[in-house]
């Protein structure tokens, strides 16, 4: 598996910087909570719906929200959700051992 940084391959002396399991799968996360759900053409179920939240408490909402969209990964678990002015933090259990991707905020969210 290869390293993405900002939808780009990572290459390290012309040769694609390979990654770990769990730093693949946290990146897949990072795309799946990223995308809108329904604007995936090939799975409609592809996404999450955090860009749809207007309503307090923002925090469980989006739980529920990440829950939806990743419940399809084995082994990747939702432990919680913190919101500030500039990100989204997702704390996960990826195979027992604890991970946090964050999610910068847009100005439609």
């Amino acid at each position: 598996m290869y390293k993405i940084t900002d939808g780009e391959y990572v290459k390290e002396g012309g040769e694609l910087v390979s990654i770990e399991y769990i730093e693949a799968l946290l990146q897949n996360v990072f795309l799946i909570l990223s995308t809108q759900r329904g604007k995936f053409y090939p799975d409609k179920n592809f996404g999450s719906r955090i860009k749809d939240i207007n309503k307090e408490p923002f925090e469980e909402y989006a739980a529920a929200y990440i829950r939806q969209a990743l419940y399809d990964l084995d082994g990747v678990f939702v432990k919680g959700v913190e919101k500030d002015e500039n990100e989204i933090k997702v704390s996960l259990t990826v195979n027992n051992d604890d991970r946090e991707v964050v999610l910068p905020i847009e100005n439609d969210i």
